[in-house]
This record gives structure tokens, C-alpha cells and sequence, in this order.
């Protein structure tokens, strides 16, 4: 393969990269921002704590969720600089945006730091995981957010070239504000 070759095929990877990067971050950035205007509306409060890396032992194997947060346990956690999962409760909700395959079993470490519930995104879908006893279960109901109809956000999430940021997310304002009812 010539040298002038190569150096275009590494052009072409890395702009796939950055592309699919910029997917992954746009993706993340919009569920996060549902998820706050939607405790918001249902007058929950929230920490989020974005993608901090989880770990019962130092240096043992842990998780880095692409997002996550406390709902449920908030107030435990409100005031803390330091989260301990050995003296402190695990976020409530850890959120996954799958771009790629990954041989990692994601879902047996989140498993091992007994987080509650993992909402998946993956190709406009989103799903609940609740963890049971023997794992994690695909549930049509958040622990979180109980009949709330959150699987509908991912509709939100996808970006539309006629609205900016902010009126989609006025749109979900309104949109959860008419689930209330």
C-alpha cells in the first residue's frame, strides 16, 4: 500500500471517528439535559454526577457511565464532595449510549456496584434495565420515574435542523407537563 494511501485512509478513519464522537457526545448531552428538565417538571430533586468512574476498591475494576445520577437517594448524597459505594448508596440511574459493540460485559460490573436501574440507548431506542437478583431485567418501567412513560424521551433526542436545543427542550417541558395530567 502506498504511503499516500495510508495517510488517506487514516484522514478517512479519523473523521469517522470524530463524527461518530460528536453523535455520542450530542447524544449524551441531550438525555442528560431530559433528565433534569424532567425531574424538574415532576418536582424531583437530582445530583447528577455526569460520566464519574465507579469503583467499590481502589484500582479494582470499575464502570464510567456515560451518565448518571441520583434521584432516589439525593439527599443522601447532596452535600457529599466524596462519594464511598462501601459507606454511600450507588447512583439511582447510570445511563449507556451504545455507538459501538464492546466485548465488555457493562451490564455484570453495573451489576457488581448494585446500581439500581441502567437506561440504554441504542439506534433511537431507549430501554430500562432494573437489577433483580440475578441481574439485570429489561423492565417497561423506571424505578426513578414509576409510570412515567420514559421511554418516550428518545423521540426528543434526535436532532431536528428547524429547532435549536432549547425550544426542543421547551417541547419536552410541555410534553411532560401533558403526561401529568
Amino acid at each position: 500500500m502506498s504511503e499516500e494511501l495510508i495517510k488517506k485512509e487514516s484522514i478517512y478513519n479519523f473523521q469517522k471517528i470524530e463524527k461518530i464522537i460528536k453523535i455520542f457526545n450530542n447524544k449524551i448531552l441531550a438525555l442528560g439535559r431530559l433528565i433534569t428538565v424532567l425531574t424538574d417538571e415532576l418536582g424531583l430533586e437530582i445530583r447528577g454526577l455526569g460520566s464519574t468512574t465507579w469503583r467499590l476498591k481502589p484500582k479494582a475494576a470499575g464502570k464510567e457511565a456515560d451518565e448518571c445520577f441520583y434521584i432516589q437517594n439525593e439527599a443522601v448524597v447532596r452535600d457529599k464532595l466524596r462519594i464511598d459505594l462501601n459507606t454511600d448508596p450507588p447512583p439511582d440511574l447510570a445511563i449507556e449510549i451504545d455507538i459501538s459493540s464492546s466485548s465488555i460485559d457493562k451490564m455484570a460490573i453495573y451489576a457488581g456496584l448494585k446500581i439500581p436501574e441502567v437506561w440504554r440507548f441504542n439506534d433511537a431506542k431507549l430501554t430500562i434495565h432494573v437489577l433483580t437478583n440475578s441481574g439485570y431485567v429489561e423492565s417497561e418501567t423506571s424505578l426513578a420515574f414509576g409510570s412515567f412513560p420514559v421511554k418516550e424521551l428518545a423521540k426528543f433526542m434526535q436532532l431536528d435542523s428547524q429547532k435549536g436545543e432549547n425550544a426542543r427542550m421547551r417541547e419536552f417541558r410541555e410534553w411532560v407537563c401533558l403526561q401529568n395530567i
